[in-house]
């Protein structure tokens, strides 16, 4: 049976790293792929991997605060959000049946009301 594998990527990242400690992006990428191989052995021996898809967005890179205690919260300081982030999508993309949500670019601060359709004469 063809089985697709769903991944929210900042929560794998945060138990990765509490599990095996900080890696790099590649071993990271590999680990992950085993990971998933691994869950797709059953008693049966039927299941065969048909994708994993892996989800992560970029970061926040806005300034926020904590409504309970008051402080300021910058997101792009997470810790999270190393530079292992950018090289990890890049060791994904080259895994086989991986698939990874397309990076978005950011949101402009432009009008957010739709340009009107070009006419036809």
């Amino acid at each position: 049976m063809a089985t697709a594998i769903l991944i929210d990527g900042d929560f794998f990242l945060r138990r990765y790293r509490r599990l095996v400690g900080q890696q790099n992006s590649n071993k990271t990428a590999t680990d992950l792929h085993w990971m998933c191989r691994e869950h797709l052995k059953q008693p049966d021996g039927k299941r065969e991997l048909y994708r994993i898809f892996f989800y992560d967005c970029p970061p926040l890179t806005k300034k926020a605060h904590n409504p309970l205690t008051g402080k300021a919260v910058d997101f792009i300081l997470d810790p999270m959000w190393a530079s292992i982030r950018d090289d990890l999508h890049e060791h994904i993309d080259g895994l086989r049946s991986v698939f990874q949500r397309p990076q978005l670019p950011p949101p402009t601060a432009t009008s957010s009301t739709p340009s009107p359709a070009p006419t036809t004469s």
